[in-house]
């Protein structure tokens, strides 16, 4: 159903695998987190599942981070990896799949419009993104993005849809790719001055956060569990980080 409404609206049906072949893992993500999404499945919902992470896949062609967005000036580095994962990724994105739909007229202005929300809020979720943080000894907080219900409240139930799948998606297949992404993320940021150990603490944070922020159903939460603990790890340079989330997460929610 969703491999039809894609080539439907786009005409050429293996469009979205036409990267550099950085990111191996998107041609398989693409299609877990689309044919996840219940039903109906309209083709806003079902275009912006094999969209939503453009960026990831299209690295010679990424749209730059936005200028709106100075914190990071603050060398506030989680802040800017917030402000990275659920405000920059997703909006860029969304951007290019602006550029991708530009001339497309099989699809209306709106579905194009709700298509470039849909992305763009589908790491920060519903309510949107505000950033609190301290500034010259004074409280601040910088709203990023309002919530999705000032914006277009019909999209609110489709956001909710589209970020279930992916959240169920990440666990199938996706954990040993996003170890290998991120250690190499964050080795970076601390200009590989980090120990191993704060690293695992860092990847069990996010894989935590998906886990239990982003999956509410107790049942899922489950079925994501047994998928992570069936992936295997085509990345040696990642065994000892790998072992570590794997067995750290199972202690704090360990499987029936």
């Amino acid at each position: 159903m969703v491999k039809k409404i894609y080539s439907e609206n786009f005409g050429v049906e293996n469009y979205t695998w036409q990267t550099d072949g950085e990111n191996e893992y998107g041609r398989g993500h693409y299609f877990e987190v689309a044919s996840g999404l219940k039903h109906p499945i309209t083709p806003r919902k079902a275009i912006a599942a094999f969209m939503h992470d453009l960026e990831r896949f299209f690295p010679k062609t990424k749209v730059p981070y936005i200028n709106t967005i100075q914190l990071t000036l603050m060398n506030n580095k989680s802040i800017d990896g917030t402000l990275r994962k659920k405000a920059m990724h997703p909006r860029n994105s969304a951007k290019l799949a602006n550029l991708i739909l530009d001339d497309n007229k099989k699809l209306s202005s709106q579905e194009k419009f709700d298509i470039y929300h849909l992305i763009l809020y589908h790491d920060a979720g519903e309510n949107g993104l505000r950033i609190d943080f301290t500034l010259e000894e004074k409280q601040t907080s910088v709203e990023i993005l309002p919530p999705l219900s000032t914006v277009n409240k019909n999209l609110v139930a489709d956001l909710r849809d589209l970020s279930d799948a992916d959240a169920l998606a990440f666990f199938r297949k996706t954990v040993p790719h996003f170890i290998l992404r991120e250690v190499n993320k964050i080795k970076e940021i601390y200009d590989h001055k980090v120990s191993d150990e704060k690293i695992n603490q860092i990847l069990e944070a996010r894989i935590v956060e998906t886990l239990y922020e982003r999956i509410k159903n107790p049942g899922d939460r489950q079925i994501a569990l047994r998928w992570m603990l069936t992936q295997r790890n085509f990345h040696p340079s990642i065994e000892s980080h790998w072992e570590y989330v794997k067995h750290s997460i199972l202690e704090k929610t360990p499987l029936p």
